[in-house]
């Protein structure tokens, strides 16, 4: 539960206080928004109820993925299954402890049975439940333990078991993995569940390929393995070790098996396979285990990070990377059920212009979502979430007046020659989600060897009437926009700037009369420069308090200073120190007056200006440190003014107005913290 401290929040611009002396002054957290990262699912035994666990506990849901419990004591689960009865469920999580917890379903209730706790170099990698729901299997670091779930003793321990596991059908053996090293390379043996003794040792037709999934047949008569990279499927004679079908090296060289289930008491069996280069499809492929023919059928589920099969019914629920869970079954590709409850940690968060709304996303989950953040007390206020398949998410823009969002998108490579579209800028309806226009796309030309000409890189204004065109190795020109037809394009050149080496990052001055870029010489040492974006001229160049490499920038809300941000390995430490440098453009001098310094080891840092003052909220490794630029320089190492302890986030965005401070949290919400008019 997250606990509220009430206390004003004031920043003194003028006198520069010590951390440590504000302590007290912590904003509060006023909301919460999303349900966190979601990691893995399973079926109850019956059927009708299904697990999801993630950073934020568990959550159960009914067949048509409606809301039945959550359960956050659960801690941030990375794995879970359901006893074989369904009364007990099994999780493990962060801190690598396997938990056992009494399940009822009448009154949804969660009780704590016993846990296990593993030592700091001994990590719960895999574990699954015995048949008879008496004991249960766990690979760790060390190996692999059996342990009776009703009084907690080991019975067991398989040292060499190192990855998969399964438990035969009658509970008497176990089968894994073993690595024997690079000269004998990779077996799967069975174990007596009992003693220990090793019962039998299969090889496959290649000793060096890792087998990501190994189960017996619902008879045991057979024992299938899959492997990965490339995906190749061995079933074996239980009783004679011999290989019943033709394993075919090639046939699956770029995609990886990672999941197995037996069909019609063994009659067919369905694999799951993931392509290894992008998009990264989930493929659910079917076998006849007669012949051991692979059935010409098959369904691309997206890129699913999580799978499970139905225990009565040909059906499959899994998590995707787009922040979205699904229900398949076998008729068709097309999923039945589609729910968009999870996410990724945020990295872009944009407030509306009537401080109303929030935009939040991750550039690759492939969704974001929109919240209603004027109601505190109802932090699911989710009123959008809007897909965007298949592409980046590099920039989110509101409309003026708050009802519309406008996204940037771009492809993350290109794999063929000819006419490709390299990117994008798609409008959306703010309360709907739904898709408007097509604003501008960038076509471009790339041929088969990687000749041919570069695709240019636009940078618009914030207000559309100004656009740098980067193109390769050129000059980089500034241009007004075109705008017939409500679709924006180049038009007349202003002026070309000769930016020294490769610019990385272009940013224009929130009153667009400045450009301010990062480049990359051929040695790789990066360098900042402000440019006057009416002559091309140079204005300063922005020199760090210290040699790093600069990886971000960006302009205070009045256009008159700029954050700094990079990194550098401390000699003989083996740390990152981290540096953000807060710089006045002056325009009398060839560099920019350097204000002050924030430090922080092994941190990377994000921030955002507040708004209205001279205030900057930056990530740090104790958490948020909000500081006061002073109007004088005051050195290296700034102390933050106040704090926003333990709180691990990858974007930082005030509102318009700077009454609330958001941030993307680790766990994949969005959470939101009091600021102050003061400032």
């Amino acid at each position: 539960m997250n606990r509220f401290i009430f206390v004003c929040l004031t920043l003194l611009t003028t006198i520069h206080v010590q951390a440590q002396d504000n302590a007290d002054h912590i904003p509060p957290q006023a909301m919460q928004l999303g349900r966190g990262i979601a990691n893995i699912l399973d079926w109850h035994p019956e059927g009708d109820v299904l697990a999801i666990g993630g950073s934020l506990g568990i959550w159960l849901y009914d067949e048509s993925l409606g809301d039945l419990a959550h359960f956050p004591d659960a801690g941030s689960v990375t794995g879970l299954a359901w006893s074989p009865d369904g009364d007990q469920m099994a999780t493990v999580d962060l801190d690598d402890t396997i938990r056992l917890w009494d399940v009822n379903l009448d009154s949804y209730l969660f009780n704590l049975n016993r846990s296990w706790a593993f030592s700091d170099d001994s990590y719960a990698l895999h574990f699954s439940w015995a048949p008879e729901g008496e004991r249960l299997a766990v690979i760790t670091s060390d190996g692999a333990e059996v342990l009776d779930v009703n009084t907690g003793e080991t019975l067991l321990i398989i040292p060499d078991l190192e990855f998969t596991l399964a438990w035969h059908p009658d509970g008497t053996q176990i089968t894994g993995e073993v690595d024997l090293g690079e000269e004998i390379g990779m077996q799967i043996r069975v174990w007596d569940a009992s003693t220990g003794s090793i019962i039998n040792i299969y090889t496959g037709a290649d000793p060096n390929l890792f087998w990501s999934d190994v189960q017996w047949s619902p008879d045991g008569s057979v024992l299938v393995g899959v492997t990965s990279i490339p995906a190749t499927l061995h079933a074996w004679d239980v009783e004679t070790g011999d290989l019943l079908n033709d394993v075919d090296m090639f046939s699956g060289e770029w995609s990886a098996y990672f999941d197995i289930w037996w069909l019609d008491d063994g009659q067919q069996l369905i694999t799951v396979s993931r392509y290894v280069s992008p998009p990264a499809n989930t493929i659910l492929g079917m076998w006849n285990t007669e012949n051991w023919t692979q059935i010409d059928r098959g369904f691309l589920l997206g890129d699913v990070q999580s799978i499970a099969k139905h225990p009565n019914v040909d059906v499959w629920a899994g998590l995707t990377w787009d922040s979205q869970m699904m229900i398949w079954g076998l008729e068709k590709a097309e999923p039945l059920q589609v729910r968009s409850v999870y996410s990724q940690p945020a990295r872009i968060l944009v407030w509306s212009p009537d401080n109303q709304y929030l935009a939040a996303a991750s550039s690759t989950s492939e969704s974001f979502n929109i919240w209603d953040v004027t109601m505190p007390d109802q932090p699911q206020s989710q009123i959008a979430t809007i897909p965007y398949k298949g592409w980046n998410l590099d920039e989110l823009r509101w409309g003026a007046n708050s009802d519309t969002l406008i996204g940037f998108q771009s492809t993350p490579q290109i794999t063929a020659p000819g006419a490709f579209p390299i990117g994008f800028i798609v409008e959306w309806d703010a309360q709907t989600g739904e898709y408007l226009r097509t604003i501008h796309e960038t076509p471009g030309y790339v041929a088969h060897d990687g000749s041919g000409d570069y695709l240019p890189r636009y940078i618009w204004s914030d207000d559309f009437t100004r656009v740098v065109t980067e193109m390769s190795d050129q000059p980089v020109t500034i241009s007004t926009v075109d705008s017939e037809n409500g679709f924006p394009s180049p038009n007349e050149e202003i002026t070309t700037i000769d930016i020294v080496d490769n610019p990385s990052k272009i940013i224009w001055s929130p009153d667009n009369t400045m450009l301010a870029a990062i480049t990359h010489d051929p040695q790789g040492e990066t360098s900042a420069w402000v440019y006057n974006a009416e002559t091309g001229d140079l204005v300063n160049r922005l020199s760090p308090s210290f040699y790093n490499v600069l990886y971000d920038i960006s302009w205070s809300p009045d256009s008159s200073m700029v954050a700094l941000v990079g990194h550098r390995g401390i000699a003989g430490s083996g740390e990152t120190e981290y540096r953000l440098d807060i710089l006045e453009v002056n325009p009398s001098s060839d560099i920019a007056t350097q204000i002050t310094t924030i430090l922080d080891a092994d941190t990377t840092f994000y921030h955002a200006w507040h708004p209205e003052s001279r205030a900057i909220a930056v990530s740090n490794s104790f958490g948020i440190g909000i500081y006061a630029i002073e109007a004088a320089p005051i050195g290296v190492d700034a102390a933050p003014i106040t704090t926003i302890p333990d709180v691990l986030v990858f974007a930082l965005a005030w509102s318009p107005n700077g009454k609330w401070l958001a941030g993307g949290h680790e766990d994949g919400t969005v959470r939101v913290w009091e600021g102050s008019h003061d400032l």
